[in-house]
């Protein structure tokens, strides 16, 4: 059996060769498969993609849904942060309670509270929103308080201007964000810092007795809130959002435990 190649053609993975049969009145063509090539792409190349397509799609639904911890807070200035904390270490260092040090120093505005990573840019763009409809104020500190056998903080003054604060973002992330409400616990907000808790139960006694007549005289601008999220290992400060500043006045104020600030 005499045969002549005539042609030969190669597309990607399959390969066509076209011959001349003597013998047969008329040119046949048949296609010869490369199997090399063919269960190459089968047993590597194509299971890549569609691993890789399906881990696209349901790394994005993940991370669509993923939950995340955020607060919100007021946070003092470096120099109320830094006496504030070194009562805290103080505390941690003659009674062994650490829980305290965890988070940053803060006035709680909206306890932890989870929401899905896809909120999170709508949540910042509405919370900003918000700030900028409110103004700055002063606050005060004033000595020790307790919640007993749990929790002892520093004080913050009767406020009317932090209840309105508290009051107006409480109804704002109820009717702009759809946050399930406790009126029971948003009616009770008690302002302070916290310096023990958690592992403090079975020493409250023991601390209390110690500070609950130390006196801690300050004072700040509360000018900011700040959005907090937690990276699985500590609370980090995901945005300050600033008040309206316009009409502002400044004036010369003074902490009482004796730093000279500018105060607005």
């Amino acid at each position: 059996m005499n045969t002549k190649k005539i042609g030969k053609t190669i597309f990607p993975y399959f390969e066509f060769e076209m011959y001349n049969r003597d013998f047969i009145p008329h040119l046949q063509i048949w296609v010869k498969i490369k199997a090399k090539y063919f269960s190459f792409y089968l047993l590597n190349i194509l299971p890549q993609l569609i691993f890789a397509n399906i881990f696209s799609i349901l790394n994005y639904k993940v991370m669509a849904e993923q939950k995340n911890l955020y607060f919100i807070a007021l946070l003092p200035p470096a120099d109320i942060t830094r006496h504030v904390d070194h009562i805290k270490n103080e505390i941690a260092r003659n009674y062994n309670c650490k829980d305290a040090l965890k988070p940053p120093t803060h006035i709680t505005m909206e306890a932890p509270f989870f929401a899905s990573q896809n909120m999170e840019h709508f949540m910042r763009q509405k919370l900003r929103s918000f700030a900028n409809t409110q103004f700055p104020f002063r606050i005060q500190f004033s000595g020790y308080g307790a919640f007993p056998d749990h929790t002892i903080f520093i004080d913050v003054k009767e406020s009317k201007p932090l209840k309105k604060l508290h009051r107006d973002l409480s109804r704002y992330l109820t009717m702009e964000l759809n946050f399930n409400r406790n009126t029971q616990r948003s009616s009770q907000f008690k302002p302070h810092m916290t310096v023990a808790y958690r592992d403090l139960k079975q020493k409250f006694h023991q601390v209390w007795k110690d500070y609950k007549n130390r006196t801690f005289e300050a004072n700040f601008l509360v000018e900011s809130l700040f959005l907090l999220k937690h990276n699985y290992s500590h609370w980090e400060i995901l945005e300050e959002l600033r008040f309206d500043r316009s009409g502002f006045t400044m004036n010369l104020f003074e902490h009482s435990y004796g730093e000279k600030v500018l105060a607005y």
